[in-house]
């Protein structure tokens, strides 16, 4: 049957972030540490697999006030087989609000940019599947 062999992954995850473009000065202690969270699913069937990823990155304005300044979505597909993986991934980036930079002094700016990368690969990993 065709659905005995469908195969559906999801998972959730939520930190924080140290270091990198994502850190930048602030006044607010609570705002100094920026959290993400990460939703993937993923559906699987003899080997094809198509699935997604988005990522969303904020700040603690409060303890129950949460903002959004960055999201990224990924898409996948490809085939796996063993040891191999054929795949391809579209991978896009946008600011909670487009084109803010270019709107704010130096000063103010927070790591928010848009584009996008497009990646086509042969994957081989070692260890037990």
């Amino acid at each position: 049957m065709f659905f005995q062999a469908l195969v559906f992954a999801a998972s959730l995850e939520i930190g924080g972030m140290f270091g990198g473009v994502y850190n930048y000065p602030v006044t607010d202690p609570l705002t100094l540490i920026p959290i993400y969270a990460t939703m993937t699913g993923e559906v699987e069937w003899n080997g094809l697999y198509v699935g997604g990823q988005m990522d969303c990155y904020f700040l603690a304005i409060e303890v129950n006030n949460f903002q959004p300044f960055q999201n990224t979505y990924t898409f996948r597909a490809g085939y796996r087989n063993g040891h191999m993986t054929i795949g391809f991934e579209h991978i896009c980036y946008h600011p909670m609000q487009t084109y803010y930079p270019l709107l704010i002094t130096e000063s103010e700016w927070k790591p928010k940019f848009e584009g996008a990368v497009e990646k086509v690969f042969v994957r081989f990993s070692l260890g037990e599947k």
